[in-house]
C-alpha cells in the first residue's frame, strides 16, 4: 500500500468504552472495534488496553503499523495538545500522562491528541448536527460531562487546554464530591453514573417496573438509551 493511500486510526476514549475505528482518506469509517476501559479484573491498564484494541483492529483488516499514516486520538480532558500530555483525569486515573510520547513509541507512526469533546464538536460542525455553524458549543453528557467550543469555526483550546469544561462549572459549593475532588460540580449531578444511580433506587422501590426488567439494579446494566 503506496504512503498516499494509507489509512489513519481513529481513537476514541472514555471513562467507561474505548472505540478504535480505521478511516480512509474521505473520512470513511471502514472498520471498527471497542471494548471497556477498564477490564473486569484489572489485568491490564488502560494504555495497555489502548494498544491491544488496535493491535486487534490492525490484525482484522490485515495491517501492520507501517500500513498506517497515523493515530488520532480523542481523550477527557485536560490535556495539552502540544505536548501530548494527559493531566488529571479523574475518570482514568491518570496525572500528567505522557499518552502521544508513550502511542508513537509503540507503533512508530506520528500520533495526535486532542480533547474528545473539541474533537466531537469539531466533527460534529463539519459532519453532523452543527453543520456550517461558526460558533457551537458541544455538551457530551457520558461517564462525565465534557464541553466542547467553537469559535469562528475554530476549537478554543484556552490558555491551559481545558476551555469548555462544563462538567466542572460549579452549581453548589456544598453539594455532593465530584470525581475531581471539588464538591457541587454539574458532573456530580448529572454524569452517567449518578443518573443510573437514581435510576436503580427508583427502580428498586418498584416505581419503573419497565426500567428494572430492562437493566434491574445493577448500575452496569443501566444503559444510557433506557
Amino acid at each position: 500500500m503506496s504512503k498516499a493511500e494509507r489509512l489513519v486510526v481513529g481513537f476514541d476514549l472514555g471513562g467507561t468504552k474505548m472505540m478504535a475505528g480505521l478511516v480512509d482518506r474521505e473520512l470513511k469509517i471502514l472498520s471498527r472495534e471497542r471494548k471497556k476501559t477498564r477490564s473486569e479484573g484489572g489485568d491490564d491498564d488502560t494504555f495497555t488496553r489502548m494498544v491491544k484494541l488496535i493491535e486487534s483492529l490492525l490484525k482484522d483488516n490485515d495491517l501492520r503499523p507501517d500500513g498506517i499514516a497515523g493515530i488520532g486520538i480523542g481523550s477527557p480532558g485536560p490535556l495539552n495538545p502540544v505536548t501530548g500530555v494527559i493531566g488529571n483525569t479523574p475518570n482514568l486515573g491518570w496525572n500528567n500522562f505522557p499518552l502521544r510520547d508513550k502511542m508513537t513509541k509503540a507503533f512508530g507512526v506520528p500520533v495526535g491528541l486532542g480533547n474528545d469533546v473539541d474533537m466531537g464538536t469539531y466533527g460534529e460542525v463539519h459532519f453532523g448536527a452543527a453543520k456550517g455553524g461558526e460558533h457551537v458549543l458541544g455538551v457530551f453528557p457520558g461517564t462525565g460531562i465534557g464541553g466542547g467550543l467553537v469559535i469562528d469555526g475554530r476549537v478554543h483550546f484556552g490558555a491551559s487546554g481545558a476551555a469548555a469544561e462544563v462538567g466542572h462549572i460549579c452549581l453548589d459549593p456544598n453539594g455532593p464530591r465530584c470525581g475531581c475532588g471539588n464538591r457541587g460540580c454539574l458532573e456530580s449531578y448529572a454524569s452517567r453514573p449518578v443518573v443510573a444511580a437514581r435510576a436503580a433506587a427508583i427502580a428498586m422501590r418498584g416505581d419503573a417496573p419497565a426500567l428494572a426488567k430492562e437493566g434491574g439494579t445493577d448500575l452496569k446494566n443501566i444503559r444510557s438509551k433506557a
